[in-house]
């Protein structure tokens, strides 16, 4: 899936577009279909967001916003791009 930046509605004040999607983008994931679809961590296999039958309408800011948070939470990367580790 190709995402365009430019098109996302997304509060620069935060973080800025580019960024998230480098962050999320290069970020191992997978989805683990059950009875309610899970977007997974591939590398400590928590659930970065879930999704029931109306993922059609789930939008690339509620995703990048679930893998920035379990990125945060989970594996300590900074948002900034300062390595807290």
């Amino acid at each position: 899936m190709t995402v365009d930046p430019g098109q996302m509605i997304w509060d620069e004040r935060l973080i800025t577009r580019t960024r998230a999607l480098e962050l999320a983008g290069h970020w191992p994931l997978y989805l683990d279909a059950g009875p309610v679809v899970l977007l997974r961590c591939g590398r400590c296999h928590q659930s970065c967001g879930a999704f029931d039958s109306l993922i059609a309408q789930t939008t690339v800011e509620e995703i990048l916003s679930g893998v920035l948070r379990h990125l945060v939470m989970a594996h300590d990367v900074a948002l900034s791009g300062v390595d807290n580790g």
